[in-house]
């Protein structure tokens, strides 16, 4: 029987990294199609926001595909800095999901409180956006912590 249930993983992929898709693998085999939300999809070119939602969007797509994963669908949500509506603003751009994931605490309430299950997922150490964009700027090794069609679109975007 075709497992019914889709999730809804939310993140804001700055950049999508080798964290992300070890998040993305560990949650498929729970979920029969993965809805993922680039969230704060109107941020780019700042220290901590480098990327456009579509260069994300580009990043997740190419390393999913290279993964042979296809039941997933990507949207883009906007922030409104409101945590007392997030949750329903996010609702007008998302299509019905029946499982929520998340490691943020903030996410995690939000999305309890409006009576949606929430669970978390495993991490993988020692990888995160933070840590990228600062190897990137300061001229370090970051190649590693992401897909190899990940890099790629890095360095056309900060060349």
């Amino acid at each position: 029987m075709p497992n019914t249930i889709t999730g809804l993983f939310i993140g804001k992929f700055q950049p999508f990294h080798k964290g992300h898709l070890f998040a993305i693998k560990s949650i498929l085999p729970l979920v029969g199609n993965l809805i993922i939300a680039i969230g704060s999809s109107q941020y780019q070119d700042t220290e901590d926001q480098p990327f456009s939602a579509e260069v994300r969007r580009q990043m997740i797509e190419e390393t999913l595909k290279q993964q042979g994963i296809k039941n997933f669908s990507i949207v883009e949500v906007s922030d409104i800095h409101d945590n007392n509506k997030w949750v329903k603003h996010l609702l007008t751009f998302i299509p019905k999901f029946d499982l929520v994931f998340t490691n943020n605490i903030l996410v995690r309430r939000l999305f309890e409180d409006q009576g949606y299950r929430v669970r978390i997922f495993p991490v993988l150490p020692g990888v995160s956006g933070t840590l990228i964009r600062q190897k990137i700027v300061q001229q370090k090794d970051w190649k590693h912590l992401v897909s190899m069609s990940t890099a790629e679109i890095i360095e056309k975007h900060i060349s």
